[in-house]
């Protein structure tokens, strides 16, 4: 015998599964190459209103070849290539692209925020 159990919360509109698939101007298949992403990335921070720099772009690749990956692993990947940049400037910075959609921040319960980049 089941029983059905009552809640508080309201009904979750219908979606269709994504996974890792996200909703971006880039779809997620195998040709797409570095080139290709930044001239994307460079082209949506201008739309945003935002200069594209190294810094953004580096956090965007650490991100790319990193999902799903909290905020110090990210911090790790992108002092791979600026090994000067500050803690503080990768959390504004990741901040900053979850705010314009470039980035999608998600928090399972119990762990930190995790990051994925917005391909399509």
């Amino acid at each position: 015998m089941t029983e059905t159990v009552a809640t508080n919360a309201a009904p979750r509109a219908e979606r269709a599964p994504r996974g890792c698939a996200h909703t971006g101007p880039l779809p997620a298949d195998a040709d797409t190459t570095p080139q290709l992403l930044e001239e994307v990335w460079s082209a949506s921070l201008r739309s945003k209103g935002r200069r594209v720099t190294k810094q953004r772009l580096a956090v965007l690749r650490a991100v790319q070849s990193h999902p799903h990956s909290n905020a110090e692993e990210i911090v790790t990947a992108v002092r791979q290539e600026l090994p000067s940049i500050t803690v503080q400037s990768v959390y504004v910075i990741l901040t900053d692209l979850t705010d314009i959609d470039l980035l999608r921040k998600f928090e399972p319960p119990g762990t930190p925020g995790l990051y994925e980049t917005r391909t399509g």
